[in-house]
């Protein structure tokens, strides 16, 4: 009978989003999910290898995987649990999950309630909403040792133990024993099928569960296969059992059918079985590698294959449609499909370093190698041609096919080699070669065979068996060929290694130069185009487009993915392909010669590497060809790994949108629990978010964008990174969300979030500011009022003390005003008395050297008083002046005033001074020009200033006058031809009694008042003065005065 133990369920605990939310998301991503494509070779799928040398995987022995709704890929191993995220294993062990007794998980299954369910030797162990718990035979199993684990359509969960079956459902374990109709209790496979019915394998067969009975189900091949370890039921409720020893056994309609290796199969122990989402049969074996059963046929993957182990214990695809591998000690496999696929040494080559690739009239494709010979894959196999066959060496560097159907191939070292038939004949330095290493190799439409060699020139063939050599004494700049090519119309291009091009038609070669001719710019690649445009690749000195007679290059500064190119192929969409140092690269064409153009400033390349299943990117170097398009449309380059084939017409996308999860929070280096919304406690400074994207594809193109709702104003910028950290926030609520994208740019835009609160300490929070702020404010209307008495007291007082200084200063005024008064009075007088007798002077000495021409000395005397008396006289008129001026007593009578004829008759005035000095006047004037102003003082002005020109202005000089009429004012401005201004004299040019570092020229004097007496009447007219000047250019003085409308 069956034994019922009643124990408490595992409740559901919340997770950062609730689980209806990732059910739905996994429900629409399965929509746009896909499997491996069945019309691919089951060895041109992509292998990627996780292991303990490469990755953070705990062990090297993947016992069971399921990948669960959130979107992880659970591994178990015999060193722990491990959660995938296609980047990171998050390893959970007995050394940081106690619940956890034993390190062997040895079955993993995800209930309909998104609980895992882990079997190990010491119990099961659940894991629900992050938190884990083992159930024991305490708990009531029947055993602790679990082997095998299904769950059923109605939410329950079956064990198979090494001591019997069990159910849980409902917090209840249900004990099935061979009392119940069960023969063995040893229980090593359990399937559930769609109609109800759980299958079950054991050590002596297989029975099934319905409807409360247990029924036996002979196996066809006897007591051998009686040992069951795998079963699957398909989509078409056909149950497939995988035997120890007895091969693969379908059972549908009562009807057994037996798959043996006889069948195909490529091992009869079987481990594991799965079924993909295209209905393809996985069948791993414990020594045979993995067999693909699609439409009745056995294909295998194995180790010479690139699978990294035989032994086979886990199966599980992927929501992306890839399938992974779990071998036993050879770590983790997964399988997917790409655009590309690859063969080296484990796929039949000799050696993994290729150099050269083509293909011939016949479809077959031949691979120089280095150092493993010439190989021809045909039909799927490898033929092999080396030393035996009659190769002087073993690295071919180039090849082509002849019109008679012979393969010509250089090799480095070991001459040109012809392969016909199955024979060999070698051209070398020995009957008439220049080099024997060979770089280039062209079949041309004439029928003749060109050379291209390291240092030798150009040998060309003929087919009547003569040898013709090209090289520098033939005119060519350099010896050393890596490119031949013919374009349509029968030209034959070469590439040197300085990269010049030479053209040869006609019998003759013409030279071009790309560049300047150096080594950087050697060309490796000449691609004559459908258009007649050749493209050149060349080393490091990017892609050549030569159109027209022209050069137009393209380089990495202007987008392209590198500036080295071996090779260069066109496929069916426009795409030019190239290989280099980092990998396979393209470019549209269109996008070239619209950069060349002028069209657009910047080109986009794509490049394909590791992520996208190259294993080798590295392409090995210069060949010819370095590259070859095939009949079907794919691309074949060579690497130092093996050849990698590309197929441009790839065109599957996934869509399928990345679940996004926010895996960790950490707060001041401690996780936090996200079971609930975290509430995090005041002071805490720095906050750290560990989030995922679940789309393993190529994981290491996922994009995140980030957002803290509450402190960051917008998305972050898009970035790669897991992680993101914050400092300092203020207390608040805050949501944390996270966005990301897969390898092709689908963005699952709702993301991830997570609501927290930071708490504040107490004098943060809203009660201790309000009484801050209100203490603040009673404290300032308490300054308030004090300041406000203390100001009105000293408003009184000093209101007193004004009262009693303005009487004081009023009296001092007083006093100044009436001396200020006394002084200009006894100024004006002593300037007037002063006045009078220097006239008187003045004229008795003008008479007395009129009258006395007789006494010459008594003359000079004279004269010498008559001057001394006219300066002294120019100095009192401009005393009074400026006494008139400060004091105000001028008035101006403002009048329309014709400014050139004021300076015409100012000029006038100077006449015989400047004929003394032999200086001349150049007038530039402007006519029309009136100004509004004292005519009478207006000629003081310009009176000063002309004599301030002459005065300083060398003999036989000139001194210019220029006027120009503005829109709102006259601007008059007078140049000499003095020793120009210092600095210092700029500073002080317009004060009273300044002396000037010059000195006038003809021993005329200065009063130092005439510039003050200029500047001090131009602003009294509304105007400004201002003077230019450098050191021995002279100086320019310009007065602007308001123009009369």
């Amino acid at each position: 009978m069956s034994k019922i133990v009643r124990c408490s369920t595992c409740r559901p605990l919340c997770f950062v989003k609730p689980a209806a939310l990732f059910f739905l998301l996994f429900i629409i991503g399965a929509l746009f999910s896909w499997a491996l494509d069945p019309q691919k070779d089951i060895s041109h799928h992509i292998i990627d290898l996780w292991s303990t040398d490469n990755s953070d995987i705990p062990q090297n022995s993947v016992l069971s995987m399921v990948q669960s709704r959130d979107g992880y890929l659970w591994i178990g191993t015999y060193e722990g649990l491990a959660r995938f995220d296609g980047l990171h294993f998050t390893v959970f062990d007995k050394s940081n999950t106690p619940e956890i007794r034993h390190n062997g998980m040895m079955v993993i299954a995800e209930g309909s309630d998104q609980a895992l369910w882990i079997g190990t030797p010491n119990g099961l162990l659940c894991r629900r909403g992050g938190k884990f718990r083992n159930f024991t035979v305490d708990d009531g199993l029947s055993s602790d040792f679990i082997l095998s684990l299904a769950c059923d359509a109605r939410g329950g969960l079956w064990i198979g133990t090494t001591q019997g079956l069990n159910r849980y459902q409902n917090g209840v374990f249900t004990v099935f024993t061979i009392a119940d109709g069960l023969a063995q209790s040893y229980i090593s496979a359990l399937c559930a099928g769609h109609d109800g019915t759980m299958w079950i394998g054991t050590s002596t067969g297989l029975f099934s569960y319905r409807s409360g009975y247990f029924r036996h189900h002979e196996l066809p091949n006897g007591k051998p296969g009686n040992t069951i370890l795998a079963l699957c039921v398909g989509r078409d409720d056909t149950l497939w059992i995988g035997t120890a020893g007895a091969g693969l056994v379908r059972f549908n309609a009562g009807v057994f059918h037996v798959y043996a290796q006889k069948d195909g199969l490529s091992g009869n122990d079987i481990r594991v079985i799965y079924e993909d989402s295209n209905a393809d049969l996985w069948v791993g074996s414990d020594s045979g590698g993995l067999n693909r059963f699609e439409r009745g046929v056995f294909s295998h993957l194995r180790r010479q294959s690139g699978l990294s182990n035989d032994s086979i214990r886990a199966l599980v695809e992927d929501d992306e449609g890839s399938l992974w591998i779990g071998t036993y000690g050879g770590g983790l496999n997964r399988l997917k499909d790409d655009r590309n696929f690859f063969y080296n040494r484990r796929s039949g080559l000799p050696v993994d370093p290729t150099r050269s690739v083509m293909q011939d009239r016949d479809g077959a494709i031949w691979i120089g190698t280095i150092g493993g010979g010439l190989v021809r894959f045909r039909s799927g196999q490898f033929e092999i041609f080396g030393k035996k066959q009659g190769l002087r060496d073993l690295r071919i560097w180039s090849m082509a096919q002849a019109k008679d159907g012979a393969i010509w191939f250089g090799t480095y070292g070991g001459g040109l080699h012809r392969l016909q038939d199955g024979k060999v004949k070698v051209y070398s330095t020995r009957n008439g070669l220049a080099n024997d290493i060979v770089r280039a190799v062209l079949a041309a439409r004439d029928g003749t065979i060109w050379a291209g060699t390291n240092g030798g020139g150009i040998d060309v063939l003929h087919p009547d068996g003569r040898i013709i050599n090209y090289n520098r004494r033939s005119g060519l700049s350099d010896d050393f060929i890596y490119a031949i090519s013919q374009d349509r119309e029968d030209t034959v291009w070469v590439g040197t290694y300085n990269g010049d091009l030479y053209r040869f038609r006609q019998g003759e070669f013409t030279a071009y130069q790309p560049r300047s001719g150096t080594s950087q710019n050697a060309i490796w690649a000449i691609y004559p185009d459908a258009d007649g445009t050749l493209w050149l690749g060349t080393n490091s000195g990017g892609l050549i487009r030569f159109k027209n007679g022209k050069f137009r290059t393209i380089s990495s500064r202007d987008g392209l993915y590198s500036d080295v190119a071996f090779q260069i192929l066109e496929d069916d969409h426009g795409y030019l392909w190239m290989n280099c140092n980092k990998g396979v690269f393209r470019a549209s064409k269109k996008e070239l010669n619209d950069f060349i153009d002028g069209n657009i400033r910047r080109i986009h390349s794509l490049a394909y590497g590791k992520s996208e299943g190259m294993s080798g990117i590295e392409s090995s170097g210069p060949a010819q060809p370095a590259g070859w398009k095939a009949r079907d449309g794919k691309l074949w380059f060579p690497t130092i790994k093996g050849v990698t084939v590309v197929n441009p017409d790839y065109r599957k996308r996934n869509e399928r949108l990345p679940p996004v999860l926010i895996e960790k929070m950490i707060v001041e280096g401690q996780t936090v629990d996200l079971t609930a919304a975290p509430v995090i406690g005041p002071g805490r400074k720095k906050l750290e978010f560990t989030f995922t994207a679940l789309s393993f594809l190529i994981p290491e193109k996922n994009r995140f964008k980030t957002m803290l709702r509450g402190f960051d104003s917008g998305w972050s910028a898009e970035t790669s990174q897991r992680q993101v950290s914050y400092t300092n926030l203020p207390p608040g609520l805050y949501t944390f969300r996270v966005i990301a994208c897969n390898n092709d740019g689908k963005w699952n835009q709702k993301g991830a979030s997570l609501r927290f609160e930071l708490q504040p300490f107490f004098f943060q929070t809203i009660w201790f500011r309000a009484i801050a702020v209100f203490s603040v404010l009673l404290l300032v209307v308490m300054a308030f009022r004090w300041r406000f008495n203390r100001l009105q007291r000293r408003e009184r007082e000093l209101e007193t003390l004004v009262k009693e200084r303005t009487g004081e200063l009023s009296r001092v005024n007083e006093e100044l005003l009436k001396a200020k008064m006394l002084q200009d009075e006894m100024q004006r007088i002593a300037v007037h008395d002063l006045k009078n007798p220097l006239q008187a002077i003045m004229g008795s000495a003008d008479l007395l050297c009129r009258q006395n021409y007789e006494l010459p000395a008594k003359i000079n005397l004279a004269e010498k008083i008559f001057k001394s008396s006219k300066r002294m006289l120019t100095l009192v008129n401009e005393m009074l002046e400026i006494s008139h001026i400060e004091t105000g007593d001028i008035k101006l009578e403002l009048q329309a005033v014709d400014i050139v004829k004021l300076l015409e008759q100012v000029s006038e005035g100077f006449a015989n001074l400047m004929l003394n000095k032999e200086q001349k006047l150049d007038l530039k004037i402007e006519p029309g020009c009136l100004v509004r102003g004292d005519p009478e003082w207006l000629k003081v002005i310009f009176d000063n200033l002309l004599s301030n020109a002459m005065k300083f202005s060398p003999a036989k000089t000139s001194i210019a006058i220029a006027t120009r009429c503005l829109e709102k004012t006259v601007r008059v401005a007078i140049q000499d031809q003095g020793p120009g201004l210092t600095p210092e004299d700029k500073q002080k040019l317009f004060g009273k009694f300044q002396r000037l570092s010059a000195r006038p020229t003809g021993g005329e004097s200065s009063t130092g008042l005439g510039l003050s007496i200029a500047e001090q009447l131009v602003r009294r007219h509304q105007g400004r003065i201002w003077a230019e000047s450098e050191i021995g250019q002279g100086s320019t003085f310009t007065v602007e005065l308001p123009k009369v409308e």
